[in-house]
């Protein structure tokens, strides 16, 4: 009998003692977490990864459980590269006309998880023309003109087709591919007249006092413009699905961060990017889409078939194939 008291006194006691404990901790706030899933992310030094950035710095990913390890890249080439070589699990941004050059060769490779668009109630591409030059006032006073341009085929595409659209013969235009580290430069020195250029250039020029903002060139494109996006492949996806919903849950919570608190949000570039203050509150950034809004085919399959009659593409590519359903 006495052992039996012994027993149920014993039992007795450790029933208290851990109910003791379980109270302590959560006095103290102390909870088991689970392990933490490594995910290697890509980013460039650009307005376009902002959401990727304010996922990382306000710690979305790690209340996902995602361990986010950010790697630095310098250009949408690079970046996809990584991707198909799995040294990254998934892209920041890059550029769309990359990603559909990718499934024009490799078709079945990528899967958008989230578009970056622009238009011009957000406009990213700029005519920017020299302050001390008044003489340019649209796209229809390029002709004679030298115009510089971030090098690679894309954008020669687009401003060719831009100029088409308002009547201008491209082949009246010099275009000169300048990198983006050169342009203000070259913009300052006279050596070219007028830049087609990607943010943050416009809005660096118009502050150094060097340019002056036309006109934006979505509207002349297909607009919205699908601008960037960020991806996995199709292989990493299938095989991690529960770790890519959790990345594009952390992700749409730095969407509606950036879309309640604009100038905040944007004080993170400050971190990830050579931007000054005053630069990265005037900046643009497009808008990031929530993976809950509805991407418009019709317009992506617009500006695929855009580059594909401009000859920047192989084949004809059905977009709605680079989609997460």
């Amino acid at each position: 009998m006495k052992k039996g008291k012994y027993i149920v006194v014993g039992i007795a006691l450790i029933l208290i003692s851990t109910l003791l404990i379980a109270k302590w901790q959560r006095s103290n706030k102390i909870v088991t977490t689970p392990e933490m899933k490594t995910v290697k992310i890509s980013y460039i030094p650009a307005t376009c990864d902002l959401v990727n950035f304010i996922a990382y710095q306000q710690g979305y990913y790690k209340n996902e459980g995602l361990n986010v390890e950010l790697t630095k890249f310098e250009t949408s080439n690079q970046v996809s590269d990584a991707l198909l070589a799995g040294r990254i699990d998934v892209s920041g941004c890059f550029a769309y006309p990359v990603a559909f050059s990718i499934e024009a060769n490799q078709s079945d490779t990528l899967r958008s998880i989230r578009s970056i668009i622009t238009s011009s109630e957000y406009p990213f591409l700029w005519l920017v023309a020299s302050a001390k030059d008044q003489s340019i006032k649209s796209l229809k006073d390029l002709s004679g003109k030298k115009v510089g341009r971030f090098p690679g085929s894309t954008t020669e595409v687009q401003l060719k087709h831009a100029l088409k659209s308002v009547g201008v013969n491209p082949n009246t235009v010099s275009m000169l591919a300048i990198t983006a580290s050169q342009q203000i430069n070259a913009l300052a020195s006279g050596a070219i007249d007028a830049l087609y250029a990607l943010e943050p250039i416009p809005t660096i020029a118009k502050e150094q006092g060097v340019g002056r903002t036309v006109e934006s060139i979505e509207k002349y494109l297909v607009e919205p413009n699908y601008n960037a996006l960020y991806a996995v492949t199709n292989k990493y996806y299938k095989e991690n699905k529960d770790t890519v919903e959790k990345v594009i849950k952390a992700q749409d919570r730095a969407v509606d961060y950036l879309r309640k608190n604009p100038s905040q949000a944007k004080q993170v570039l400050l971190s990830y990017t050579p931007l000054s203050t005053s630069t990265a509150l005037n900046v643009g950034v497009g808008y990031p889409l929530r993976s809950t809004e509805q991407t418009d085919f019709i317009k992506l399959q617009a500006y695929a078939d855009l580059l594909f009659n401009a000859g920047d593409l192989k084949i004809k590519i059905d977009v709605k194939k680079m989609f997460v359903n």
